[in-house]
Formats: C-alpha cells, sequence, structure tokens
C-alpha cells in the first residue's frame, strides 16, 4: 500500500538537484525535473511521495507537490 501523506520539504540543494524532505528522507532529482524542484520553498512546500510510477530508471519514484500536482522524478539517496 502506498503512502500519500504529504511531507514538508526540508532542505532544495544544488539548483534542485536534491531534496531533503522533513522525515529525514534525502532524494536525487532526475536533471530534466530540477528546474521544478528548484522552485520549491523549505517548510511551506508539501511533497507526496509516490513509489514506483515509472519514469526514467533509477529515478522510479514521483515526488508530487501537494497544492500544484507539479510532479518530478526521484531516487532515494
Amino acid at each position: 500500500m502506498e503512502d500519500t501523506r504529504a511531507i514538508k520539504v526540508d532542505t532544495v540543494t544544488n539548483n534542485g538537484k536534491n531534496v531533503i524532505l522533513e522525515d529525514g528522507s534525502a532524494w536525487e532529482i532526475l536533471f530534466l525535473d530540477s528546474i521544478t524542484s528548484a522552485i520549491w520553498l523549505p517548510v511551506v512546500t508539501k511533497v507526496i511521495v509516490r513509489g514506483k510510477e515509472g519514469g526514467l530508471y533509477p529515478y522510479t519514484t514521483v515526488l508530487e507537490m501537494e497544492d500544484s500536482g507539479q510532479k518530478v522524478r526521484a531516487k532515494k539517496i
């Protein structure tokens, strides 16, 4: 079963290439999607982690912004 709770973004670094969530999980964002995650505001932005929705291996997890529905492909690091 997929966990669909929203988690706040704690830190966005490396021009959106790396995202750390409030639960401590760290994610590397697919370079094609980092333009989207680069504008996510820490503490304000909440994302839903959607597991294994396809994408380019190994970026098979989707982080979806709760309010806007913007999605980025990511891999856990």
